[in-house]
């Protein structure tokens, strides 16, 4: 999963994800538009030599479809003002 905002001066700014919480590191104020992506888990895995580690597996059963309107930031509805100091906002997906 992934999830990005931009901003008045239009640059696409990743977020951190941790435990289903999303984290954007020095944002300027202003309104901002987001987007959430999360491609469904690979079926199949390709081989790879021995000395490539591993990805991380992702646990199929956890995973659920978020709406294709959603990974589009002139889509999605998602929009937030980002004011000084701490700011703390909830997505609501429909």
């Amino acid at each position: 999963m992934s999830v990005q905002c931009v901003g008045p001066d239009g640059v696409p700014r990743p977020a951190t994800l941790d435990e289903g919480r999303f984290l954007f590191k020095d944002l300027p104020t202003g309104e901002y538009r987001f987007s959430i992506h999360c491609p469904e888990p690979a079926k199949t895995h390709l081989r790879k030599p021995a000395d490539v580690p591993p990805a991380a597996t992702v646990d199929p059963s956890k995973w659920f479809r978020i709406p294709a309107k959603y990974a589009d930031f002139n889509e999605s509805g998602l929009t937030f003002t980002v004011k000084r100091g701490a700011n703390e906002f909830n997505i609501v997906l429909e």
